[in-house]
């Protein structure tokens, strides 16, 4: 617990005083209707979008100042806020696993939220989750509430799988990624990498997936030996970790919730996913996209890949050019 709080007890009073400012005392209503309307939509997601992820299975707590409306089916209960910071993620109290999330008037009116996956105290992987400054649609906190669910499902049944996966935090980490947002050159590949992940996403044309799924292939693999060329096998072996991280665990999230949006029927919203590969971010959330566009392009070449990209070791890049290489045989 204490590594817990010494890592994120700034960001936690900085968004406590927020909300302080921004809270009344009671929770909205909408936030229960969204979330009735997220269990009705629970099934559809099972069937449609990921097969064994029951959303309407755990509880969600949503948090309006420093108390925890914690919904489950039919019924809803309070209590004081289980963690020391507003975050949503999905993590495990007294035995069983929450879903936590904000109230839609809090998430209205913070820039960031804390996000993540968190398997325990001493392990907790969160990272700015920005926001419009206008805020959100019901819609979009809706699929939030579905991104957050499959961390929930992550931590149930694949918990050993991710979380071993990955090395405790560390400053090599954040070390790493600065290198990655601070050289001009890695950069411009990882620009080219977005552009060509938006171009298959576009495509019309199926008999076109296999070129452009090697192009994409081509610029990876070229950014990859670059990074190694100019900062050593070290760190680039930490980087290739990293990514798999984050592209398996937020990627898949990510997804799920662009997903969601078309399951809502906001085409416009699953729009803005899409879209949003064209813009170049620092931090995480590049790979929250890249692993959600990767995740869109295995839906078109193996239906079935959600069967093994938790359980299987490799990247979600390994995956991708294997399906790639099964293309070639065709």
């Amino acid at each position: 617990m204490k590594k817990f709080l010494i890592v994120y007890g700034l960001i936690g009073i900085i968004l406590v005083t927020l909300l302080i400012c921004f809270s009344s005392t009671e929770l909205p209503e909408i936030n229960q209707t969204l979330y009735i309307q997220a269990t009705q939509l629970s099934d559809r997601v099972t069937e449609e979008i990921w097969p064994g992820y029951s959303f309407k299975s755990y509880p969600v707590a949503i948090r309006k100042g420093n108390t925890d409306y914690v919904f489950h089916g039919d019924k809803c209960i309070k209590r004081k806020a289980a963690l020391p910071i507003i975050a949503a993620t999905a993590y495990k109290h007294e035995g069983e696993i929450n879903i936590f999330m904000p109230s839609k008037a809090d998430m209205d009116s913070l820039g960031q939220i804390a996000e993540g996956l968190s398997e325990s105290q001493e392990q907790f992987f969160i990272t700015g989750f920005a926001l419009d400054k206008e805020g959100i649609s019901d819609n979009r906190y809706v699929a939030i509430l579905f991104h957050e669910g499959l961390h929930a499902y992550q931590l149930e049944h694949f918990k050993d799988n991710l979380f071993n996966a990955m090395p405790d935090s560390s400053h090599e980490h954040e070390e790493v990624l600065r290198l990655v947002d601070t050289d001009t050159t890695i950069r411009n590949l990882y620009a080219r990498e977005n552009e060509a992940f938006y171009d298959i996403l576009q495509l019309q044309d199926k008999g076109e997936l296999k070129g452009k799924i090697s192009r994409y292939l081509t610029i990876r693999e070229e950014r990859i030996h670059t990074f190694r060329q100019k900062y050593g096998d070290g760190k680039t072996d930490l980087l290739k970790v990293l990514e798999n991280y984050y592209e398996k665990v937020e990627g898949t999230a990510r997804y799920t919730e662009a997903r969601a949006a078309r399951l809502l029927g906001d085409d416009d919203l699953y729009r803005e996913y899409i879209q949003s590969l064209q813009v170049n971010m620092d931090g995480n959330e590049k790979y929250y996209r890249s692993g959600m566009a990767m995740s869109l392009i295995f839906d078109e070449l193996n239906p079935a890949w959600k069967e093994e990209v938790f359980s299987k070791p490799e990247s979600m890049f390994e995956l991708l050019a294997d399906y790639g290489r099964a293309l070639d045989e065709q």
